[in-house]
């Protein structure tokens, strides 16, 4: 009788002892990897998020910052006749560019480069 009470409890024993010292650390192991990977995810997706945003950011913001530095710069001047003709060439280098004409597009910066110097050394004199 009492080697079958110690044998009851040397199975509860051996199945506590197998639970906590090799069915659960597993079980947490597998656990961890999969949170592991899931935070490598989420962090992928982060990082591509916050690529795509700060390209956007960076864009627009340059952009938005060449347009006021160029307003800017003809308003102090008082060249409102240059800001017009430079808002007229930009609609039409615009309409060249969504055409595909690039050529034209560069002859005419080549084109508006010269008149500046032409200008900008006349008004020297």
């Amino acid at each position: 009788m009492a080697q079958a009470a110690t044998g009851g409890a040397s199975w509860r024993e051996e199945l506590r002892t197998a639970l906590t010292d090799y069915i659960l650390p597993m079980v947490i192991a597998v656990g961890l990897m999969f949170f592991g990977i899931g935070m490598m995810v989420v962090t992928s997706l982060l990082l591509i998020v916050g690529a795509v945003v700060g390209v956007a950011l960076g864009l627009i913001v340059g952009i938005i910052g060449g347009l006021a530095l160029t307003f800017s710069m003809a308003v102090v001047r008082l060249a409102f006749t240059n800001l017009l003709f430079g808002l007229i060439t930009m609609a039409l280098a615009g309409i060249y560019l969504f055409r595909g004409q690039i050529m034209f597009v560069i002859l005419g910066a080549i084109t508006g480069l010269l008149i500046g110097w032409v200008v900008r050394s006349w008004s020297d004199i």
